[in-house]
């Protein structure tokens, strides 16, 4: 299972090494080859790093789809 998300977050900060810069300057820091890992072994991205990329992305790419493992809270129904 590859992660569609991580893939665009790399995209719009132009390169695995562009995401890698963004989340250091955020204190998560980060090397190139740990995006890598991230998307071709590890297979998901660290719940901390999570929020920085929504961020990063301006919400193009959310908690959600990097970890729904993590950040798929559903809503009770009343």
């Amino acid at each position: 299972m590859e992660n569609d998300g991580l893939k665009r977050a790399i995209e719009l900060l132009g390169s695995q090494s562009g995401l890698a810069r963004a989340l250091a300057d955020r204190g998560i820091p980060v090397r190139q080859a740990q995006i890598s890992n991230w998307l071709h072994r590890d297979k998901f991205v660290p719940a901390q790093a999570c929020p920085h990329i929504e961020c990063l992305t301006n919400g193009q790419v959310t908690c959600r789809e990097l970890r729904p493992d993590v950040f798929a809270v559903e809503c009770p129904t009343q």
